[in-house]
């Protein structure tokens, strides 16, 4: 949803298999053609069939990502967006400094909540965890794997409660932890 290298004039791209694709860890590496395929083998000195250890369960899960991706992907990406856009402008609406407002927050998976220091964001993380949110200390936030197991932008409203409760102490952690949790709950059962 958020661009097409290749078809922009890309000759090569790399890429990750788990952010807004739905996969198990690790990187792509996508070529236009023929030629672009032989241009990396000089550069790198070696075929490229398989760049890492041969792991075989992540391979399958890499196929499995695919082919799933290849029918439920387009819809997928779309609601990956939404969902974010959603959050950040849910958080934004609630108090929270979220980037690029000004630009509709987002076009892709991932919103992020602007901080001054990693020390600002090692202490937001930590508040965040403490109630049963994981981000990383550079506080973004990403909503492909909610996506993935049913959520939609009214769920994305509810998440954003949770995080201004929790940023507000407006609750206790544990407490928010328990309603997370229990949120979580009606969506791990609808994952076959």
């Amino acid at each position: 949803m958020f661009q097409d290298p290749l078809r922009e004039g890309a000759q090569i791209l790399f890429g990750s298999t788990h952010k807004t694709f739905p996969g198990p860890q690790g990187g792509i590496i996508i070529g236009s053609g023929e030629e672009e395929e032989k241009k990396l083998w000089e550069v790198l000195g070696f075929p490229i069939v398989l760049v890492d250890n041969p792991h075989l369960h992540r391979i399958a899960a890499l196929g499995a990502a695919l082919e799933e991706y290849e029918k439920y992907g387009s819809n997928y990406a779309k609601q990956v967006v939404k969902n974010a856009k959603t959050l950040a402008e849910e958080l934004y609406k609630n108090g929270v400094s979220v980037a690029y407002a000004d630009l509709g927050f987002t076009e892709s998976h991932q919103i992020y909540l602007p901080v001054n220091s990693l020390e600002e964001g090692r202490k937001i993380c930590s508040t965040l965890e403490k109630a049963g949110i994981i981000v990383d200390i550079m506080v973004r936030l990403g909503t492909q794997e909610v996506t993935m197991i049913g959520m939609k932008e009214k769920e994305m409203k509810k998440i954003a409660n949770f995080i201004v409760s929790a940023l507000t102490k407006s609750k206790p952690l544990e407490t928010i932890k328990a309603e997370v949790k229990d949120f979580l709950t009606t969506f791990r059962q609808n994952v076959t």
